[in-house]
């Protein structure tokens, strides 16, 4: 992987993104995100996460006590996550790469 994209190239990784449920941050079904399992995931940053063993790419929320995934397309509603709940942060987003047209 290129180092401009990639500064650990231990930690980074490419996926393809499936769904929509976050096209309102520019980031489309069959884009290409560059993620980073090295980097912090903090309030506000674009996130995979692992909810109940199941993929998903949302924003990251932590504020009062919660903790929320946030889609960026109104037609999903947000997770909230209770303590049955599993979530495991698999990594943060760096890069989103589109296909030229």
């Amino acid at each position: 992987m290129n180092s401009s994209i990639a500064t650990k190239k231990a930690s980074s990784y490419c996926v393809r993104v499936k769904g929509n449920s976050i096209i309102d941050t520019n980031i489309f079904a069959e884009n290409v995100l560059v993620v980073d399992k090295s980097l912090e995931p903090t309030h506000g940053k674009i996130m995979i996460a692992v909810v109940d063993g199941n993929f998903t790419v949302k924003t990251l929320h932590l504020k009062g006590g919660q903790v929320k995934l946030i889609p960026a397309n109104p037609e999903y509603p947000e997770i909230i996550l209770n303590s049955e709940q599993e979530l495991n942060i698999w990594s943060v987003v760096s890069y989103i790469i589109h296909k030229a047209k």
